[in-house]
C-alpha cells in the first residue's frame, strides 16, 4: 500500500486554546460548587491554574524545548521534530482517534519506547493538510494493532513489526 508524503508544520490553534480554557473554567466552577474544606478548594485551585498554564505554555504555545513543531510522514515511516531541533523516529498507535475538529495522534518512540501525544485542531495546520492527514489515517489506522505494550525487548532492524504487531504501517 503507497501512501502520499505529509509534511505538517504546527501553527498555534484558536479551537484548541478557546476549548481547554473553556474545560478549565468548568473544573474551576465545579471546584466551586463541591462542599470541601476551604484550604483543599485553594490547593485544587493551584493545581487547576498550574495545570492550565503548563499546557498552554508547552503545547498550545509551542514554548518549551521539547513541543513539537513538525510532523513528517515519508514513505509510510512517522517522525517528528522538536522545538529545539531535536528528531525523533516514531511508530502511529492504533489508540489514535479521528474527528472532523480534533485528530489525537498517539505515538511511540522507536529507541527508547517512549509515548508522545499530539491533538490537532483543524486550524492549527492549512485544510489542505488536514485534509490528507484524515485520508493517510483512514486508511493506516483499522489495520494498526491496537496491542502496543512491549511484550518481548526490541532486537532486530525490523522495529515497526514488533511495535504494532504482525502487520508493519507501509
Amino acid at each position: 500500500m503507497s501512501f502520499a508524503n505529509l509534511d505538517i508544520r504546527l501553527q498555534r490553534s484558536k479551537l484548541l486554546i478557546i476549548t481547554l480554557t473553556m474545560l478549565y473554567l468548568l473544573a474551576v466552577s465545579v471546584l466551586f460548587c463541591i462542599q470541601i474544606w476551604l484550604w483543599v478548594k485553594i490547593a485544587i485551585l493551584l493545581l487547576i491554574a498550574f495545570s492550565w498554564y503548563r499546557i498552554c505554555w508547552r503545547i498550545l504555545l509551542f514554548k518549551m524545548p521539547n513541543s513539537i513543531s513538525r510532523i513528517v510522514f515519508l514513505r509510510g515511516d512517522w517522525c517528528i521534530h522538536h522545538r529545539a531541533g531535536i528528531s525523533e523516529d516514531v511508530c502511529l498507535l492504533g489508540k489514535s482517534y479521528l474527528s472532523a475538529w480534533f485528530v489525537i495522534l498517539h505515538f511511540c518512540d522507536i529507541e527508547s519506547r517512549a509515548f508522545r501525544s499530539i491533538v490537532l485542531a483543524r486550524d492549527s495546520v492549512d485544510p489542505q493538510t488536514f485534509r490528507r492527514l484524515h485520508a493517510i489515517l483512514k486508511t493506516a489506522l483499522p489495520w494498526v494493532k491496537p496491542d502496543y505494550f512491549f511484550k518481548t525487548p526490541l532486537k532486530s532492524k525490523d522495529y515497526r513489526t514488533q511495535l504494532v504487531g504482525s502487520d508493519p504501517i507501509r
